[in-house]
């Protein structure tokens, strides 16, 4: 009898416990739950109310590249400017960036303004509800502006900045580099400190290579360039400091090439480039000009046989090279060079020019010119010639290839490549002026797994997968099979 009751009471005891620890259970439950929704609830009161107080003057920039905030070297030139500076976006200020190409400029302008001292102000205005902006900038009214677009403004001048031309896309559809900064430090500094326009002419009417890039290159370097057609003209123009040949397809005129030999007479400065697509043109006139410094293009192409030099094996015509003269302080052996014509001193003991070899090939080269290949040597890729005058001083700065010059090239590499960097200070030097530093445009992410192995990289991959990783296979089953059989 006792014994039932102990168990009827241990029984009693044991649902007492379940029914506690249930109730104990329920009441966890219910807390964690409601602490749960007082957390949401919080974060999103708190978010909402975060937003409107802010109205979005709060960013974080977590890009791997800062695409949102000024270099120290663009926050150094703006913070010395002489003149005050005007940023007008042609369009109202977007509420949500995210969906706009004005993501990439818009927090980077405000930085602009922030760190300028008062001397950069930055507005949106949209013209359809204000139309006498456009007068307000240029009161001629000749100017033709786009909705969407920016304007530097200084002074009485101004500056247009289409968003389109500061972002370098591949297939119109991939960015690869952000070009906001140089463009904009590039152009403010020109704008607001120069006292002169700084401008290079470029030859035209012989179908020369575009320069778009190399414009973009050089006007972050407080260049203007403009376009020079001598066909109708006696005479370079008198405020010419610089000009630039780049690939002409086409022989210039005996006329025009006075006019270029007159100009060195006088102490003109010239840089010439070009390649070997134009092969089976004559250039007897180009020649002639050249001959005036002592130098000649040829009709061969430099090709190179050192595999330390070259990027691919079975391409022999793009290759890597470097500086042997100190004319700049890149110190790089990587420039790149492709399908470079040879480049010639006519004359090894006429005095009356210093010829210099700033960028040759390695000692393995030759020069093929049709079937007929040159024994091994160096090879000129670029050159610079001065010569005395009565006027002054001329020189002559050319290059075989179009690799430094080149819209295919530059826009691929972006203006950070070593390439742009060297034909950037070729121009300062030539123009006269100290080599500064470049605003480097800030490439988007590349999430492609790796990049292109070297030479040496797919030697050693192609000799591992063909070879040694079979090979490991083949040992692993033998001694499998030798295992199994002597069981």
């Amino acid at each position: 009898m006792n014994i039932r009751k102990k168990i009827a009471k241990m029984y009693t005891d044991h649902l007492i416990r379940l029914s506690s620890r249930d109730e104990r259970t329920r009441a966890i439950k219910r807390y964690s739950i409601i602490s749960v929704l007082v957390v949401i609830t919080f974060l999103i009161i708190f978010n909402v109310l975060f937003s409107i107080i802010t109205d979005d003057r709060i960013r974080v920039d977590l890009s791997p590249n800062q695409m949102a905030k000024l270099t120290p070297y663009s926050k150094e030139l703006i913070s010395s400017l002489d003149q005050d500076v005007r940023i007008i976006g042609l369009f109202d200020k977007p509420n949500d960036l995210s969906q706009s190409i004005h993501q990439f400029f818009v927090p980077l302008l405000e930085d602009y303004e922030k760190n300028s001292g008062g001397k950069i102000t930055v507005e949106y205005i949209d013209p359809s509800l204000r139309p006498g902006i456009y007068l307000e900038i240029d009161p001629s009214g000749n100017e033709t502006f786009l909705p969407g677009t920016y304007v530097i403004v200084v002074g009485a001048s101004y500056r247009i900045i289409n968003p389109d031309d500061c972002i370098v896309m591949r297939n119109s559809y991939l960015p690869l580099y952000n070009n906001v900064e140089p463009m904009f430090t590039g152009t403010i500094v020109q704008m607001a400190q120069s006292k002169e326009l700084r401008k290079i002419y470029f030859l035209s009417g012989h179908r020369e290579a575009s320069h778009t890039m190399l414009d973009t290159v050089l006007s972050f370097s407080g260049f203007a360039t403009e376009e020079l057609d001598l066909y109708l003209k006696e005479s370079v123009p008198e405020d010419c400091q610089l000009i630039f040949v780049n690939a002409p397809l086409e022989d210039i005129s005996a006329k025009e090439a006075q006019i270029l030999i007159d100009y060195l007479r006088g102490g003109g400065k010239i840089i010439f480039s070009f390649d070997y697509s134009t092969s089976s043109a004559k250039f007897d006139n180009i020649n002639l000009l050249m001959a005036e410094m002592n130098v000649k293009f040829t009709n061969s192409i430099v090709a190179e046989y050192n595999s330390n030099y070259l990027f691919n094996v079975s391409e022999r015509f793009i290759f890597k090279s470097s500086i042997v003269r100190e004319f700049t302080d890149i110190k790089s052996d990587n420039l790149v060079v492709g399908y470079s014509r040879g480049l010639e001193i006519l004359d090894s003991l006429d005095t009356s020019s210093t010829v210099t070899a700033v960028i040759t090939s390695s000692p393995n080269s030759r020069l093929i010119e049709g079937e007929v290949q040159s024994e091994e040597g160096a090879r000129n890729i670029a050159l610079y010639i001065t010569k005395p005058t009565s006027n002054g001083e001329a020189k002559l700065f050319v290059m075989g290839t179009a690799y430094f010059t080149s819209d295919n090239y530059l826009s691929e590499a972006g203006i950070n490549d070593i390439n742009s960097l060297f034909i950037k200070k070729v121009t300062q030097f030539m123009y006269g002026e100290e080599q500064t530093d470049l605003v480097g445009s800030k490439p988007f992410p590349n999430y492609q797994l790796n990049p292109m192995p070297t030479i040496r990289e797919q030697s050693y991959w192609s000799v591992m997968l063909m070879s040694i990783i079979p090979l490991a296979f083949l040992l692993s089953g033998m001694i499998v099979y030798l295992k199994r059989k002597n069981k």
